[in-house]
């Protein structure tokens, strides 16, 4: 029986875009197309939406990932394309004074709306049936069906109730 800590490190080592739902295939595109426009970009959605795995997909693009806004400080050298995830700014001039000096693009992920090119991540039905996809493609049964629009808890329950 596989535990849920090698899960987890499993979907880390070898996630890629066709993990994504359509929901956050629509937020990457729209990522790049704001990017266009301006240097800093926000995700932000509820807990459990999936910008966290949105935000490591953006990694196969030559982004570098740090988990919050300590980790990307205490990172010495310069970042041309970073991504801050659980993001605590709320104004935009703050994540800029942050970004500016050490990266040219940045994505911001947080809970809620911080910056002014922003797109929201909010999982449907069809998102949810791709979460499940996805967990079969590791072989794991699923004995229920979950409605859930946080898909963090559809994968604890997946995985803590299904295995």
């Amino acid at each position: 029986m596989v535990n849920y800590l090698e899960i987890i490190n499993y979907i880390k080592n070898n996630y890629n875009k066709d993990w994504l739902t359509n929901s956050q295939k629509e937020a990457y595109n729209k990522v790049y197309e704001c990017l266009t426009y301006d240097d800093v970009v926000g995700i932000y959605g509820n807990g459990g939406v999936g910008k966290t795995l949105l935000g490591w997909i953006f990694t196969m693009d030559d982004f570098m990932y740090f988990k919050n806004e300590k980790k990307y400080k205490e990172y010495s050298k310069n970042v041309p394309y970073a991504i801050i995830d659980n993001g605590s700014l709320t104004d935009i001039k703050d994540i800029r004074r942050l970004t500016m000096i050490k990266s040219e693009k940045v994505i911001y992920i947080t809970k809620i709306k911080s910056v002014p090119y922003s797109i929201k991540l909010t999982p449907n039905n069809e998102d949810i049936a791709k979460v499940l996809d996805n967990l079969k493609s590791l072989n794991i049964n699923i004995n229920k069906n979950y409605s859930n629009n946080n898909l963090w808890k559809i994968f604890k329950g997946v995985v803590y109730n299904d295995w």
